[in-house]
C-alpha cells in the first residue's frame, strides 16, 4: 500500500468509524435492550464513542460542520432509545454485557476529558496568530498525546500544525489532493508572531511530495525568532522555497511578514507548523517547549481561529 492509500485510508476512518461505533450501538440498544439500565449504558456507550471521535479525528477532511452533526445525531438517538424505547421493569440483574459497557464508557469519557482539560499553562508565551484574514483549523495541538503528537517531543510539545478553512468548510479540494495548490493553506502569507530578531532561517529546499515528506530535513524551509521580553524561540515550519523575506539577525516587529506557507520537509500535506522553546541551539532547534496563546487562547486540535487583517498585539 503506498503512503497517499494509506493516508487516505487514515484520515476517511477517522471521521467514519466512531460515527459508525456509535450509531451502531443505538441501533444495537434499541433491537436488545431489555430493561431501563440496560437501554442507559448503550445509550451511554453510543455518547462515548462520539465524543472520541469527535475529540481525535480530522474534521477538516470532509467539512468540519460533520463535527457537531455527529454529537447531535448521536444525542438525539440516545434520547430516542430512553424515551421511547419499549422496554420492561428493571427486575432482572445486571448483565455482565451491561457493566461492560457502562465500564468502557467510563474509560472513554475519562481519557478524552484528560486529554481535553487543560490547566493551568505556566509560562505561556503570548503571541499573535501567524496567519490572517481567514479562517483556521488547529489539526494537531494541545497538551496531551492523544490531541497533539508532537507532545512526545520535548521542545514541540505545544506545537500547532494549523490548516485554512475554505468556503466548504474542509481544508482543500478534494480529500488528498497530490497538488499543493490545491490546499487553502497553501501559499497563505506567513507573519511575524512577535516583536523580536530572526535567529535563523532556511529558505532552499523543494517542495516535498504528497503525502512522502523529506524525512532528512523535517521542518523544511523555516524560520526562527526570539521574541523580545521572552525566552521564547518561536520556529515557523514548512514554508515555500525562495518565499522568506527575512534574514538572521535582523529585527522584526509583529506581523511583518516572513513567508509564504507551504509543503517543504517532513509534511504529509500542506500546512504551518509552529512552536516555542527556550534554550534553543543556534538554528532554533531543541529546547524545552513553552506553551502558546492566541488572543488569549490556549489552542487545542479541532479548534477553529478566525483571523482577521489585525491581530490583538502580541505583549
Amino acid at each position: 500500500m503506498d503512503d497517499a492509500t494509506s493516508l487516505r485510508i487514515t484520515l476517511i476512518t477517522q471521521e467514519i468509524v466512531w460515527g459508525m461505533l456509535a450509531l451502531g450501538t443505538v441501533v444495537r440498544g434499541w433491537r436488545r435492550g431489555r430493561d431501563r439500565r440496560d437501554l442507559a449504558s448503550h445509550a451511554g456507550l453510543a455518547l462515548a464513542y462520539a465524543t472520541f471521535g469527535a475529540a481525535v479525528a480530522r474534521w477538516d477532511v470532509f467539512a468540519i460542520s460533520l463535527r457537531p452533526i455527529l454529537l447531535g445525531t448521536v444525542a438525539l438517538g440516545a434520547i430516542l432509545l430512553l424515551a421511547l424505547r419499549p422496554r420492561i421493569t428493571d427486575t432482572a440483574p445486571l448483565t455482565l454485557a451491561c457493566w461492560g459497557r457502562v465500564t468502557l464508557s467510563g474509560a472513554i469519557f475519562s481519557v478524552v476529558a484528560l486529554a481535553l482539560v487543560k490547566g493551568p499553562l505556566p509560562d505561556a508565551v503570548a503571541l499573535n496568530f501567524p496567519l490572517k484574514d481567514g479562517r483556521f483549523y488547529v489539526v494537531q495541538g494541545g497538551a496531551s498525546l492523544l490531541l497533539n503528537y508532537h507532545h512526545v517531543n520535548a521542545s514541540q510539545k505545544y506545537a500547532l500544525d494549523i490548516t485554512s478553512l475554505g468556503i466548504s468548510d474542509r481544508r482543500a479540494e478534494g480529500v488528498l489532493p497530490s497538488e499543493p495548490r490545491r490546499y487553502f493553506i497553501f501559499g497563505a502569507p506567513v507573519l511575524a508572531p512577535c516583536r523580536g530578531r530572526l535567529r535563523y532561517e532556511v529558505d532552499s529546499l523543494p517542495a516535498s511530495a504528497i503525502p512522502s515528506g523529506d524525512v532528512r530535513e523535517p521542518a523544511g524551509n523555516y524560520v526562527a525568532i526570539d521574541c523580545a521580553g521572552t525566552e521564547a524561540t518561536v520556529v515557523m515550519a514548512h514554508l515555500q522555497q525562495g518565499s522568506v523575506c527575512c534574514r538572521p539577525g535582523q529585527d522584526v516587529t509583529a506581523g511583518q511578514l516572513l513567508g509564504l506557507s507551504g509543503h517543504s520537509g517532513h509534511s504529509s500535506e500542506p500546512h504551518l507548523h509552529i512552536h516555542a522553546a527556550r534554550d534553543a541551539d543556534e538554528r532554533g532547534r531543541g529546547g524545552i517547549g513553552i506553551p502558546m496563546t492566541f488572543a488569549g487562547r490556549f489552542l487545542t486540535k479541532n479548534d477553529v481561529f478566525t483571523s482577521g487583517s489585525r491581530s490583538p498585539p502580541a505583549r
